[in-house]
């Protein structure tokens, strides 16, 4: 039998519809593809990207010098450039607090810092003629290093302390720069640490 005019037609239109798809497909394979290749790409720039921004970030607080607490700046005492290493205990700029609270600047001996702990009370007696009354607070700030104390000549050891006046406590304006006396009283010592602590290693206890 013989394919009619009709019957040719057809069967190049289904022969041009099954290229066509095929063709759709591929297409829409290698856009896939593509799309797959470029999203990986875009997830290992980012994974790069936040490894830099960490790094970046690591960077910046090595090499920050933060404030001990918040104010103006009255004064730099030098100009530092990048590269310039900061020692221990240098100066680097003078501030004025931005709060009225006033704080007590201390020194404690290094062989005491086991017995002080951040809110150990404090009591502070002012050395001047004209105040008698005896302040109370508590520590609020240990330094983390120690430091040599200069007017020793080295020899002893020192840790700064900051205390806080209780709040129901109002310290004058004219008691700034003064000298106090600071009083810790720990109750992480014992009546054992108190007694070795004042006896020298050269005595011996007997038993009787």
């Amino acid at each position: 039998s013989q394919m009619t005019t009709g019957e040719i037609s057809l069967l190049s239109l289904q022969n041009d519809i099954k290229l066509a798809n095929n063709r759709f497909r591929s297409s829409v394979l290698e856009q896939l593809n593509n799309n797959a290749e470029q999203l990986e790409q875009l997830r290992r720039e980012r994974l790069e990207n936040r490894g830099q921004l960490e790094l970046l970030r690591n960077k910046i607080k090595a090499n920050s010098v933060l404030s001990p607490t918040n104010g103006i700046i009255l004064s730099i005492e030098r100009s530092f450039e990048k590269g310039s290493y900061v020692e221990n205990s240098q100066p680097v700029m003078t501030i004025k607090k931005s709060n009225e609270s006033k704080v007590i600047d201390a020194r404690i001996l290094a062989k005491y810092r086991p017995f002080i702990f951040m809110g150990t009370t404090a009591k502070i007696t002012v050395n001047s003629p004209g105040y008698k009354k005896t302040l109370s607070g508590e520590i609020t700030r240990i330094s983390a290093d120690s430091f040599s104390d200069d007017e020793k000549n080295g020899a002893e050891r020192y840790y700064k302390v900051e205390i806080k006046p209780d709040d129901k406590i109002i310290v004058p304006p004219e008691l700034e720069g003064v000298q106090v006396n600071v009083y810790a009283l720990s109750k992480k010592v014992t009546l054992l640490n108190y007694i070795t602590a004042l006896v020298g290693d050269n005595i011996v206890f007997n038993v009787w």
